[in-house]
């Protein structure tokens, strides 16, 4: 498979979590009280895309910083001097900062995660990208 299917594969089924996960179908139970539910159904073909099928890949430098490339990103990695994995950033960030394709070193979006960064902010602007508040 190549790397753009993986790509387009991984952002169809990011994109479909997040939808359902944002927007899931409102209906008014018999107390006239409005829930929110989401369609779970399932799809048991050989075709269907599931989230355990999703592998994300990050880029290390050193201990304080994790960055999730929207590319392909172990030649990313290896070409920004990061140290390749072939799992997601640890969650435990201190702070996060979203990242635009197209500027500097990122001609795809990646995610940033600072782990006892000293300056995370001065960090996530100074690669063009928003820290999370």
């Amino acid at each position: 498979m190549s790397i753009k299917n993986i790509i387009s594969r991984r952002a169809f089924l990011l994109l479909s979590i997040l939808l359902i996960s944002c927007y899931g179908s409102k209906s008014v139970d018999s107390g006239g009280d409005e829930t929110n539910e989401t369609d779970e159904s399932t799809d048991d073909t050989d075709d269907a895309i599931e989230a355990d099928d999703v592998e994300t890949e990050s880029c290390q430098f050193g201990s304080s910083v994790c960055i999730e490339y929207g590319g392909d990103t172990a030649t990313w990695c290896g070409g920004v001097g990061g140290s390749y994995q072939d799992t997601a950033c640890p969650q435990n960030a201190d702070a996060i900062c979203d990242i635009p394709g197209g500027t500097g070193d990122f001609m795809e979006p990646g995610t940033a995660y600072y782990y006892n960064h000293p300056d995370p902010a001065s960090a996530c602007t100074g690669a063009g990208g928003t820290l999370r508040p």
